[in-house]
C-alpha cells in the first residue's frame, strides 16, 4: 500500500533515477503490480475499489512516466511492460475485481501507448485473466509470462504496443 501521495512520488522518482542510471539507461522496464483479493475485502462500494486500484497502480504508472522519457531523453526505443496479475484465480465475486483491474490498466498502458508512440517507446499490459471459464488463457505460468516479456522487448515486439495479455492469476504471480 502507498502511503502520503507526496511523499510515495518522491521515493519512486529517486528509485527510478537510481535505476537509470545504474544501468546506464533503460530500455525495458517491467512494473509489477501485485494484487490480493484480501487488500479489497474491506471496500465496500465501487468508488473505495477504484480508489484501492489506483493507489496500488499509481507507483507504476509515476516510474513509467520517468522510464519513458529518461527513454525519449537518450533517444532509446524501449519497452514499458505493467503487470497486475491478481494473486489467487479471479473465480466468484473476485471475478469483478479482475474486471475492474483489467479495465484500469487497459486504460493506463493505452494512453502511455499513445503519448510515447511517437518516440519509438512501446507500453504493454499483462492482466488478470477475465475470459469465461472453459477458455484457456495463453499465459498460465511464470515462465509463459517471462517469454512474452521478452517477446515484446526484441526486435520482434517492436511493432506492439498499447497491447493487453491475460494471464492466470495463481501460477503467473508465483
Amino acid at each position: 500500500a502507498f502511503g502520503p501521495i507526496g511523499a510515495e512520488t518522491d521515493k519512486i522518482v529517486r528509485f527510478a533515477r537510481r535505476a537509470a542510471q545504474s544501468f546506464g539507461g533503460l530500455d525495458a522496464v517491467i512494473n509489477l503490480v501485485p494484487l490480493a483479493p484480501i487488500e479489497f475485502e474491506t471496500a465496500l462500494s465501487m468508488g473505495a475499489i477504484d480508489r484501492l486500484v489506483a493507489d496500488r497502480l499509481r507507483g507504476a504508472c509515476i516510474f513509467s512516466s520517468i522510464a519513458a522519457n529518461r527513454m525519449s531523453v537518450t533517444l532509446t526505443e524501449g519497452l514499458i511492460l505493467n503487470v497486475a496479475i491478481l494473486a489467487t484465480p479471479a473465480r466468484g465475486r473476485h471475478q469483478a475485481l479482475a474486471a475492474v483491474i483489467k479495465a484500469a490498466v487497459a486504460a493506463m498502458t493505452r494512453l502511455q501507448a499513445e503519448a510515447w508512440a511517437d518516440k519509438a517507446i512501446r507500453f504493454n499490459a499483462i492482466v488478470p485473466q477475465t475470459l469465461p471459464i472453459g477458455i484457456e488463457p495463453v499465459l498460465r505460468s511464470e515462465p509463459d509470462v517471462a517469454t512474452l516479456a521478452l517477446y515484446l522487448a526484441s526486435a520482434r515486439g517492436e511493432g506492439l504496443s498499447g497491447l493487453l495479455f491475460e494471464a492466470e492469476a495463481a501460477q503467473a504471480s508465483r
